[in-house]
């Protein structure tokens, strides 16, 4: 069954997964957002990301802004 972005979910039978892409994430996201909303389990997720997305284009120029309780990272070249 696909499901809203057309995607469908198979499961993992020989127990591997893909590795992680970080330049690929990018690249398909570019121009969008991710919202991560919830606790401390939805920033640590949050700061993993931002670690692997760091992991994989090292260079790129980074703007984060803190307000109350939002905070925003953008990567200059995606």
């Amino acid at each position: 069954m696909a499901g809203p972005l057309g995607r469908a979910w198979f499961p993992i039978i020989d127990g591997s997964f893909r590795k992680f892409d970080g330049g690929d994430f990018s690249k398909r996201l570019k121009g969008k957002k991710v919202v991560f909303v919830g606790d401390s389990l939805s920033l640590n997720n949050f700061q993993s990301l931002l670690c692997l997305l760091h992991v994989a284009v090292p260079s790129s120029n980074t703007t984060r802004n803190t307000d109350n309780y939002f905070t925003t990272v953008i990567f200059q070249e995606f």
